[in-house]
């Protein structure tokens, strides 16, 4: 009797500290669903998923225990009127395996449309080849005039998409998800050799090449079938070419490029509820940094004192024109794109409020965004930020510039500037700076060459360009060179993730990482006179 007094006993204490565990595992898997959840407070189930995956058994089993308690405690409490029947005898309960809420969000049948719509997805259970030949087969169909797979452009497209498949799996859509975008494509795709399909260690066969609207096998212009790839599985062709020191592997450009044939593609499925949101977006984010054109070289100190230490900007005579002034400088002092800048409205330079030091400072800033409505665009995610106004820019009156431009009534920071088909912003200072100067009848020599800049050299062999991406690339070198952090570097230039601004905001405030950009950015410096250039809205210094 005594005897099993003690077992019980010592049961109840082994139960008791299983139970704890269990606790302490559930309140962590409880954090861990907050901070995966979506923003809907939908819960993801592969977050979950992933929390269980890294138990061990005994933890799974603790889980699981206290799971089956609180659900018992809450049974108890529910349903203790009906647990007793006539005679007074306690009912057995049905316990369930699914155990607590959290749980059943993850594996229970009865949740998945509920965790599907939270991702964004309407429609589940097509495979991703099905959701590519209906993608093709469209875009052939509403061209003018209607293309076939030996259009070139469309057969790039489906070429891309295709290996995205062989990367990922033919999956079912709403398997598609950032995890498996990344570990199963883009991590991974960096490691593709060039021109796989000429080479035939890559290739099992070939196979007729169908024109996905016709159905027909294509046909070549000597009347011949077409024939296609019939490639190793993406695990061996990686480790052979791995394995290989013949291998050439794709620049980062050519990545990149795909990256944005296949977020097009994602985005279009993402329209039509069929694909989880934002992995067009993510992909976007993951594109390989790339220092501009690799052509393109910066420029020299002597360079640019023959840019801006001449007399036409000494004596303001792009004042007429103030693109040509302005846009050279703020690239110069700020890394920008072109377009980026070109594309402004007044209202994009702002001032706003930062809390720097225990105290309210106000800064001025450039407002890098998407608009629709104004044909602003971006050349990716990170492309839209805040940056602040470089302290050089403003003691040459760009703030004086924008209240005259205010004054008369004008939207654009830059009224000349129009943007050309795709929303492409910049061209008219493009061709001036590279090609077209006002000044010179010699067809093809634009203001770099005008003002004694060798536009063509020659290094290591190769002929490089200095152009006007070269003042972004100057002021790269001249950031690295005075020791600015990369990630600063990244921010400001865009191509890491900045700071954003509502649009349609009235006042703002923003965090110290701007204001510690506004001390970092005033250090960037060259050697140049500003004296030299003529401040804005003051008089000729020769005068």
């Amino acid at each position: 009797m005594f005897e099993n007094d003690f077992q019980w006993e010592d049961e109840a204490k082994e139960q008791d500290r299983r139970l704890s565990r269990g606790k302490a595992l559930y309140e962590r898997l409880q954090d861990h669903e907050r901070q995966t959840q979506y923003h809907n407070g939908e819960t993801d189930p592969l977050a979950i998923e992933d929390f269980m995956a890294s138990l061990n058994a005994k933890e799974a089993e603790d889980l699981q225990a206290y799971s089956n308690y609180i659900n018992g405690q809450s049974q108890n409490s529910s349903d203790s009127a009906s647990d007793s029947d006539a005679a007074g005898r306690e009912v057995p309960k049905q316990r369930s395996d699914a155990v607590t809420e959290t749980l059943l969000t993850a594996i229970q049948e009865t949740r998945q449309q509920s965790a599907l719509a939270a991702r964004g997805i309407e429609e589940h259970g097509k495979p991703l080849s099905e959701l590519v030949d209906t993608y093709i087969r469209d875009k052939a169909r509403k061209s003018n005039p209607v293309k076939t797979v030996m259009d070139k452009g469309l057969f790039d497209t489906e070429t891309e998409l295709q290996r995205l498949i062989m990367f990922v799996g033919d999956l079912s859509n709403h398997e598609l998800t950032k995890r498996v975008l990344k570990e199963r494509y883009i991590d991974r795709r960096s490691g593709l050799p060039n021109m796989l399909h000429r080479n035939v260690k890559y290739v099992d066969g070939k196979q007729p090449k169908v024109d996905r609207l016709t159905g027909r096998v294509a046909l070549d212009q000597n009347g011949k079938p077409k024939e296609a790839p019939i490639y190793k599985p993406m695990d061996d062709i990686l480790e052979i070419a791995r394995n290989s020191s013949e291998t050439k592997f794709q620049t980062a450009r050519t990545i990149n490029n795909e990256f944005t044939t296949i977020a097009t593609f994602l985005r279009a499925m993402e329209r039509n509820g069929l694909i989880e949101n934002g992995l067009a977006d993510y992909l976007i984010s993951c594109k390989l940094e790339v220092d501009g054109d690799t052509t393109v070289v910066p420029f020299s100190k002597e360079d640019l004192k023959l840019l801006f230490n001449n007399e036409t900007y000494r004596k303001g005579l792009l004042f007429d024109k103030p693109h040509r002034h302005w846009l050279p400088l703020i690239s110069l002092y700020h890394g920008n794109r072109l377009g980026e800048m070109a594309m402004l409205y007044v209202d994009d330079l702002r001032p706003v409020t930062v809390e720097a030091n225990g105290q309210t400072q106000t800064i001025w800033v450039f407002v890098i965004q998407r608009n629709d409505d104004r044909k602003q665009g971006r050349k990716n995610r990170q492309s839209a930020r805040i940056v602040p106004v470089h302290g050089s820019l403003i003691d040459l009156g760009l703030l004086e510039y924008r209240q005259q431009l205010i004054d008369s009534g004008e939207q654009q920071l830059f009224p000349a500037e129009k943007p050309s088909s795709g929303n492409n912003w910049g061209n008219n200072t493009s061709a001036w700076f590279n090609n077209s100067f006002d000044g010179n009848t010699n067809h093809g020599q634009g203001y770099v060459e005008w003002c004694g800049v060798r536009k063509g050299v020659t290094i290591d062999g190769v002929t490089k360009r200095k152009v006007f991406h070269s003042l972004r690339k100057t002021w790269s070198t001249q950031a690295k060179r005075q020791n600015m952090d990369p990630d600063m570097r990244r921010e400001i230039t865009g191509h890491g993730e900045g700071r954003s601004l509502d649009v349609h905001a009235k006042t703002y405030e923003d965090s110290y990482e701007l204001w510690d950009q506004k001390q970092a950015l005033d250090q960037i410096h060259f050697d140049l006179d500003l004296s030299l250039i003529r401040v804005w809205g003051k008089n000729d210094p020769d005068s």
